[in-house]
């Protein structure tokens, strides 16, 4: 192999973990490369919170004695790691490098500034600061053990790197287009570790003509709407998911963070165990149907001479319920003083149960995390060090833990960034 370019620690991966271990190896008076495959750095940053960067959410700070958002094969291990660098932790980081914090519903934390860009300038000119050494353009094209727990990595344009120290920073298989490839999965297996079989989360729900011929013309009739609902997955007569949140009908079938919240169970059944799921949306939640259909009858009473389609414009937005009632067989345009009371009992099940049978979920293309990854059994939660191979250390969404949607996963990479950049 060629001349090494010696650094004391050599990271894989310039998302928020990867910058993150950087710095913190940095500050420990170390050597540090980054070496990131993509031309820019911190492409996945940019994404989060619609172009403002969900940069971590305050309930985090849960998991540090009970895990509450947290998921994978053993949720139970970011407790170590966010008990060494948890949510205020964090925070006081980015306030030292003049990022305030600001909170929104359930509470998501941004940067004041509202702009995703502002936190990866500000970890810039700290990598430039702390005279680390960002290559960007950098893919690995190979990873060698050399000597006594020593590693050359190689990367595209020939140089090749030697160190004691590499921390896997690569990410997830989740928008490729940012440089999340799975590269880091490949990178574990050749020091012998086991890969949780991925599947993305996160992600909206495919409903066909071919899954669902009764209700698949409603997504087409109520594209681009949305409204709150409760929301009931199954498989079988098993509930398998249930949330309360926005719905929005898409051309494809069902999104908006509601279905979004549900959608790793329904995920994890469909490409780990090949089970579809049927789901059932409330569009009066907390009200089941004998209830609906006592408030149909108040309204309807108050107002015979309605038509049915028009009838419930004060409480459904204005296309659902003539669509619904369209697509099961019912005219919107009967007075309601017509309605027997089978009927009535009829609307108000379908008001409170309609089901759509899923196809599929939307792939790693889409979908916003990915679950599954390196094995957290073979790696030390107080470190993150590999039990396998000494000096390989990972970090981030390569492991197999996800968060729930709203800054938790941001949270794990900052605080699995530092503990791996730590000196160990």
């Amino acid at each position: 192999m060629e001349k090494l370019l010696q650094y004391e620690t050599v990271i894989i991966g310039g998302g928020a973990s990867g910058i993150m271990a950087a710095i913190t190896a940095a500050r420990t008076g170390r050597k540090v490369v980054l070496l990131e495959k993509k031309e820019k750095l911190g492409k996945k940053i940019l994404l989060t919170g619609n172009g403002r960067c969900n940069i971590s959410n305050k309930f985090a700070k849960e998991d540090k004695r009970q895990v509450k958002h947290y998921f994978g094969n053993n949720p139970k291990f970011v407790m170590s790691v966010f008990n060494k660098f948890g949510y205020e932790e964090t925070k006081e980081f980015f306030e030292n490098l003049g990022v305030k914090f600001v909170e929104e519903d359930n509470g998501r934390m941004f940067p004041a500034g509202n702009q995703a860009q502002s936190v990866v300038d500000v970890l810039e000119y700290e990598l430039r600061e702390l005279n680390i050494k960002l290559i960007n353009g950098a893919g690995v094209k190979e990873i060698k053990k050399i000597g006594n727990n020593k590693f050359a990595v190689k990367i595209s344009d020939g140089r090749v790197f030697g160190t004691s120290k590499l921390i896997i920073a690569t990410g997830g298989k989740t928008h490729e287009q940012t440089g999340s490839t799975g590269d880091g999965y490949e990178f574990a297996r050749q020091f012998g570790h086991k890969i949780i079989e991925t599947f993305p989360v996160y992600s909206g729900l495919n409903i066909t003509k071919e899954s669902d011929s009764k209700n698949f013309p409603l997504l087409h009739i109520l594209q681009g709407t949305k409204l709150e609902a409760a929301i009931t997955a199954r498989i079988g007569s098993e509930v398998i998911a249930e949330n309360t949140g926005t719905v929005m009908f898409a051309h494809y079938g069902l999104s908006a963070p509601g279905i979004l919240e549900i959608s790793r169970e329904i995920a994890r059944e469909f490409f780990l165990n090949e089970k579809k799921a049927e789901i059932s949306l409330n569009f009066f939640p907390g009200k089941n149907a004998r209830e609906v259909e006592e408030m149909i009858q108040r309204i309807w009473t108050n107002s015979p001479n309605r038509t049915l389609g028009f009838s419930l414009i004060g409480v459904l937005p204005k296309k659902v319920f003539p669509a619904i009632l369209e697509t099961a067989g019912m005219d919107p345009s009967k007075k309601v003083a017509e309605i027997n009371k089978e009927l009535r009992s009829k609307i108000a099940e379908l008001l409170t149960g309609l089901t759509f049978q899923v196809d599929s979920v939307r792939g790693f293309e889409e979908a916003h995390f990915t679950a599954g990854g390196v094995d957290t059994k073979e790696v030390n939660p107080a470190t993150l060090e590999s039990k396998l191979q000494p000096g390989l250390f990972f970090c981030g969404e390569v492991l197999d833990i996800d968060g729930e949607c709203g800054g938790y996963n941001l949270q794990w990479a900052w605080s699995s960034g530092f503990v791996a950049g730590s000196i160990n």
